[in-house]
């Protein structure tokens, strides 16, 4: 099981190193985040692969189109995992996909927005998809919310694409992810925006242990 780290307002390289130097021992895969490429370019991925070459950093572009394009660019820059929106055209994540396997590179597909999750699922499986995000977005998560038991509602349709689940995830909250034994948990803000950073990554990875 991996821990992926989601850093999305890091605003630039040097915040961005900063916080790697107090966590990267615990995470596996290191994620730059929609906001942070915005802020950045693919530029940060290629320093952040060449300083961290042992971890996995995944770019998450959210690709909607222009498959094949968009999903080489990062790759090239070094990404190892590149994200694509699981609502887009079949034609695109198959184009992402086509070029990943050309890398020996990974596309996670993100089910944001997806209305008909099993029968998306099923059709991901076939496109050859390498990850499956079940997450839960910024502006729909609540307090009292039980995602775990949704989440492993929704895991018991993926049969061959590896499982990662995301949203709103924290050291108090983990435990019951882990019970669901994907193969990536992320965590973004629970790691982030903590006072003692260091010590909730080491908790959480002590617990997916």
């Amino acid at each position: 099981m991996k821990l992926q780290l989601a850093m999305d307002f890091c605003e630039n390289l040097d915040k961005t190193s900063k916080i790697l130097e107090e966590v990267a021992e615990y995470v596996d895969i290191i994620e730059m985040g929609t906001p942070l490429l915005m802020e950045c370019g693919l530029p940060i991925v290629t320093q952040i692969k060449e300083k961290y070459p042992q971890h996995e950093v995944l770019a998450d572009l959210k690709i909607m189109d222009a498959g094949q394009y968009e999903a080489g660019v990062a790759f090239a820059a070094g990404a190892d995992i590149v994200t694509v929106m699981a609502a887009t055209e079949d034609a695109t994540i198959k184009a992402a996909v086509d070029c990943a396997n050309a890398y020996e590179k990974a596309i996670m597909a993100d089910l944001l927005a997806v209305k008909d999750l099993e029968a998306r699922i099923e059709r991901l499986e076939e496109m050859g998809v390498h990850y499956i995000c079940l997450h839960t977005s910024k502006d729909l998560q609540r307090p009292g919310m039980s995602m775990d038991e949704h989440f492993g509602k929704i895991q018991k349709h993926i049969k061959s694409s590896k499982i990662a689940l995301a949203g709103g995830i924290t050291a108090e909250s983990v435990d019951a992810y882990v019970r669901l034994e994907p193969e990536v948990i992320i965590v973004g803000e629970g790691i982030m925006t903590q006072g003692d950073r260091t010590a909730k990554a080491k908790l959480i990875r002590e617990k997916m242990n």
